[in-house]
């Protein structure tokens, strides 16, 4: 990968800032690195990314609260007083991908940005795309780049920290949910609450699944998210596991339109 010039790509979430470079010369781009929002020094990590090197421009995707938004756009004011930022934001259109929301601006740029990356990655595949981060969002992109609609929920470690805020008794119980494989019949609480909130997920994206083959051709299941590994094994549906699909789609993003058309400074 090329050094001479780079754009460093940003994807700043509820719980980790994930980010890569993107090399001007040839559109490639080098591996992600993450760094999660809870440490102490999370904030000293973020700038040693942003002196790392000498970045041409800084491209930026947030679903993270103003608060911490702002923190991160204090640190690149200090230490990339020269380079401009741009913010991806969701729109109706973008290169062949149509939004099929009726206000394309409330999509999240997550989504939009994974759509996106999907319809690059599989231009005549019809794709549901299932993310699991700090929520579940499931997103149906036709063959032709119609983005169909789609559905959000808890994902499984939501629904754990709604069932402990719900009832008091459960909130020091600790499910290791990426640890030990789900099973129908737990014989215990913690695995009882792991396994269900899997489960429940695990079926609503097979619910979708089927769904979306009643409307048409079988689609390619797509699994993204931080939680995605984990539910992985568990689909008999053809299914793809991709990561880090919102920093490809803001690579895509960066490279089709120029920051007055869908970018804010």
């Amino acid at each position: 990968m090329s050094a001479d010039r780079e754009t460093l790509l940003v994807d700043l979430g509820n719980t980790r800032l994930k980010w890569c470079a993107l090399a001007d010369a040839d559109g490639s781009t080098d591996g992600v690195q993450a760094i999660a929002h809870s440490g102490r020094d999370a904030r000293a990590k973020w700038e040693a990314c942003l002196r790392s090197r000498p970045w041409r421009s800084v491209w930026i995707a947030s679903v993270a609260p103003p608060q911490l938004l702002a923190r991160f756009e204090q640190s690149c004011a200090h230490w990339l007083p020269e380079q401009p930022r741009w913010h991806a934001r969701s729109r109706g259109r973008c290169g062949d991908l149509r939004v099929g929301y009726d206000q394309p601006s409330q999509l999240g740029i997550d989504r939009f940005l994974a759509l996106l990356a999907a319809r690059e990655l599989w231009p005549r595949e019809r794709v549901l795309l299932a993310s699991i981060g700090s929520a579940l969002t499931l997103d149906l992109l036709e063959a032709d780049g119609e983005h169909a609609g789609g559905l959000i929920a808890p994902s499984p470690q939501a629904m754990h920290r709604a069932l402990a805020g719900m009832a008091p008794q459960l909130a020091d119980v600790t499910p290791v949910m990426n640890e030990v494989p789900p099973t129908e019949f737990a014989r215990d609480t913690a695995g009882g609450i792991a396994s269900g909130c899997t489960f429940a997920a695990i079926g609503l994206i097979e619910h979708c699944v089927r769904a979306a083959a009643l409307r048409g051709e079988p689609s390619m299941l797509v699994l993204t998210g931080g939680g995605a590994a984990t539910l992985a094994p568990r689909f008999e549906a053809r299914s793809t596991l991709v990561p880090h699909l919102v920093l490809a789609g803001l690579r895509r993003y960066a490279q089709l339109g120029s920051p007055a058309d869908g970018a804010d400074a």
